[in-house]
């Protein structure tokens, strides 16, 4: 067994096998490595999956655009900004119709 014998066993003396032991620590690195496997698996398979990719520039550029929920319309104006320039909140160059 990984811990010796059925003895009554401290918390700092599991800390201490499970980090500073070779067994201890090679469990520890499988463990985030299941981990990590799991958080970046894909989700989907085949033609099952949902591809969200935003329009060319060129195709929304100048096009009027209306809000699914009310009357306020945004035009579509691409504009070179350094790239040290603060960002924008979404909805401050929008243009009403």
């Amino acid at each position: 067994m990984f811990f010796g014998s059925a003895s009554k066993v401290s918390a700092q003396q599991i800390t201490h096998r499970l980090f500073y032991t070779p067994n201890g620590q090679a469990m520890v690195s499988v463990l985030l490595g299941f981990g990590l496997a799991i958080m970046f698996q894909r989700t989907c398979k085949g033609a099952a999956c949902v591809v969200l990719r935003a329009p060319a520039s060129r195709e929304m550029d100048g096009k009027t655009f209306r809000n699914g929920a009310g009357d306020e319309c945004y035009r579509y104006v691409p504009r070179a900004v350094p790239c040290g320039a603060p960002a924008t909140p979404a909805g401050a160059s929008k243009t009403a119709e």
